[in-house]
């Protein structure tokens, strides 16, 4: 899975070994490396007024990791049942997340 964050100007990358890595777009140097403990399967990423963005990380086990990039704080962890996370999206206003999930459900947070 990857993400682009234009304001920020970088990609950000996450897969199966579960961690997501954060690249400069201009010069492709690698920011920032975070684990997140699962496989990946869906990332999202809101971009802040104020600058810097939050992610959203969707797991095959269910779970959802949330991260507001660059502030060295631990990821909270939330989860949607049991079964894959296939797709993670932001409202156009940021103040919804909405998570599908292979369980035939749709999460709001």
């Amino acid at each position: 899975m990857c993400i682009l964050n234009q304001l920020e100007q970088t990609v950000l990358v996450g897969g199966d070994d579960g961690q997501v890595m954060t690249f400069d777009m201009q010069t492709h140097e690698l920011i920032d490396v975070w684990v997140v403990g699962n496989k990946i399967s869906a990332i999202a990423a809101l971009s802040l007024e104020e600058g810097g963005f939050i992610v959203a990380v969707g797991c095959h086990n269910g779970s959802l990791v949330f991260r507001q990039e660059w502030e060295e704080v631990i990821p909270k962890f939330q989860t949607c049942g049991t079964k894959t996370i296939n797709d993670l999206k932001f409202s156009p206003n940021g103040q919804i997340l909405v998570a599908a999930s292979s369980d035939n459900h749709v999460y709001l947070f």
